[in-house]
């Protein structure tokens, strides 16, 4: 049997079988995502994780865990995504988005950059990346003119109590 290894843990390789209940799953899961359900959606990418560990179904459920601003366990979801895939754009992208809305911009802008290298012409990703240098610039303007305040106060979260559309008014996009 193919075992493979995902830090220190090993895991079995998954048969024919397992993959393709874990993908009816994670179709299941979008599907609970487009309803916004989406404690039912991480659920579903919980069950598909259990038969596949593939790093899609890590990042999907980074972007459940984002709708319901649980950003340190999508930013966690992401980083075992990209674990299994270094070179998986889609996962620095959310990776960046939740780092955003946690006000990490200079985090952000590295897992944008990174997104982009790997995914040049994506343009949620320009746009998220052109966002979280605004609002570095914008912090760094607040610092030079109050040295002793909070750079990020005031800014507050990306997703918060106010919502937005996404994409609009410094919003980032969450439709990627």
């Amino acid at each position: 049997m193919l075992h493979y290894f995902l830090g220190e843990e090993e895991f079995p390789a998954p048969s024919a079988e397992d993959i393709q209940r874990a993908n009816a799953l994670k179709e299941e899961g979008n599907e609970c995502v487009k309803a916004s359900k989406f404690n039912d959606a991480i659920e579903k990418y919980n069950q598909a994780i259990k038969l596949n560990r593939d790093p899609v179904y890590f990042c999907n459920r980074a972007a459940a865990y984002c709708r319901l601003e649980q950003y340190d366990l999508a930013i966690q979801d992401c980083r075992t995504a990209l674990a299994l895939d270094e070179n998986y754009a889609k996962a620095y992208g959310r990776m960046g988005l939740a780092l955003s809305c946690q006000n990490r911009y200079d985090a952000a802008i590295e897992s944008y950059k990174k997104a982009l290298e790997l995914d040049p012409n994506n343009e949620s990703y320009k746009s998220n990346l052109a966002i979280a240098e605004e609002k570095v610039r914008e912090a760094g303007q607040r610092f030079q003119s109050n040295p002793g305040a909070n750079p990020f106060g005031g800014l507050g979260g990306l997703l918060g109590a106010g919502g937005g559309a996404p994409g609009a008014a410094g919003m980032p996009d969450l439709g990627e």
